[in-house]
């Protein structure tokens, strides 16, 4: 009996469709950014947006952007990890960006599995933060968690194309809305 490998790929992916928030309300849940810790410190959240956001789950994200000691290096690099919602049934997605060179881990939480997208943002806000440009910082924030993205018909009557345009007082930012229905891709370069 032959392995079917395209019927098992359709299975994996209705189990994590059916895992997936269908409708979020926001693009994104909450961008932190956190700072390592020092000696036996836990890692302090030193920005968070929207500022009520509220859940348990923040205590595990300051310990999947720092579960150990990070060595001391210029390099910086991008990871994602799932949290489960308090049922186990709904997938988040954590996307970050730690640099070690700013003892900073920026951190997205999202109920969409759009590594390249969130990873582009992460560097993107990374030159806004170095900038010092708080008015930027919150403007783009504040812009994609409110953007509302076209309706899943909408998008494939659009030939599965979406551009995400979001003007700050200093610059343009474009990102693109991956495919559902291909495999999602990590960071190209």
């Amino acid at each position: 009996m032959a392995f079917d490998s395209k019927a098992a790929g359709s299975i994996v992916t209705k189990e994590i469709e059916s895992r997936l928030k269908q409708i979020p309300e926001h693009f994104f849940e909450v961008f932190l950014e956190i700072r390592e810790p020092v000696e036996d410190e836990i890692p302090e959240i030193l920005i968070k947006y929207p500022n009520d956001f509220s859940d348990d789950s923040l205590k595990n994200v300051t310990n999947f952007a720092y579960p150990c000691k990070i060595p001391s290096d210029e390099q910086s690099e991008h990871f994602a990890f799932v949290i489960l919602d308090t049922t186990g049934t709904l997938f988040r997605f954590g996307y970050c960006r730690r640099s070690n060179r700013e003892s900073t881990c920026l951190c997205i939480i999202s109920f969409y599995p759009w590594f390249e997208t969130f990873y582009k943002i992460l560097n993107d806000l990374s030159h806004i933060i170095n900038s010092k440009s708080t008015a930027d910082m919150e403007q783009l924030l504040s812009s994609l968690y409110n953007y509302k993205l076209m309706s899943i018909e909408e998008f494939y009557k659009n030939e599965g194309k979406e551009l995400i345009e979001i003007n700050t007082l200093s610059k343009n930012y474009t990102y693109t809305r991956p495919d559902p229905r291909k495999l999602p891709s990590i960071l190209t370069s």
